[in-house]
């Protein structure tokens, strides 16, 4: 699939492998022996499926399928009948910006309500908690985001994730909407 970044019409596009068996062939089967693939002692696929690359492999795909149902997000977060511009956004600092960190947000849904909604898709085995550095840097993304943009639009944070979040300080002081994977297939 093909995603234009926020505030960019044809520069910049996002190219993404949106296909969930392809994705798990090539990062899971297409290179590893038949031999390890069939046989049922060999505890490869229970070792992968505890291992930093497996995780990874996951958010992307959780990524990909929230994607795909922007429109479910929208309704979700009770903006469905809103016209937006959706797109990811990303900002990469260098020696000639002083800007401080590069970002990237998952998804921005520019509304013509004069509001941004800023989506934090996060891929989780169970309930996440939004710990404070974390928050921190939530909030690093937000400001860079302004400060780049220029906007002077309200941004609300939305959290997509698998099983909803648990409600703390740091999700009372900065998360507007949470979408979990249940509303994305419903």
């Amino acid at each position: 699939m093909r995603f234009s970044p926020y505030q960019r019409k044809k520069r910049g596009a996002i190219f993404r492998l949106t296909d969930e068996y392809s994705n798990f062939y090539l990062k899971w089967i297409k290179n590893v022996s038949e031999n390890v693939l069939s046989d049922p002692d060999s505890m490869y696929w229970q070792s992968m499926s505890d291992s930093q690359s497996w995780k990874s492999w996951a958010g992307y795909t959780f990524e990909n399928i929230c994607l795909k149902h922007i429109p479910i997000i929208k309704k979700t977060i009770g903006i469905g009948s809103v016209i937006t511009a959706d797109g990811p956004w990303r900002y990469i600092a260098s020696e000639h910006n002083h800007s401080g960190k590069g970002v990237q947000i998952d998804l921005v849904i520019d509304r013509n309500d004069r509001i941004i909604s800023i989506c934090e898709m996060k891929y989780y085995s169970g309930e996440f908690t939004i710990a404070k550095q974390y928050a921190k840097e939530l909030e690093t993304k937000i400001q860079v985001f302004k400060e780049q943009t220029k906007t002077s639009k309200p941004i609300f944070l939305v959290i997509v994730t698998t099983h909803g979040v648990k409600k703390n300080k740091y999700f009372d002081q900065i998360v507007s909407n949470v979408v979990t994977l249940k509303d994305l297939l419903q």
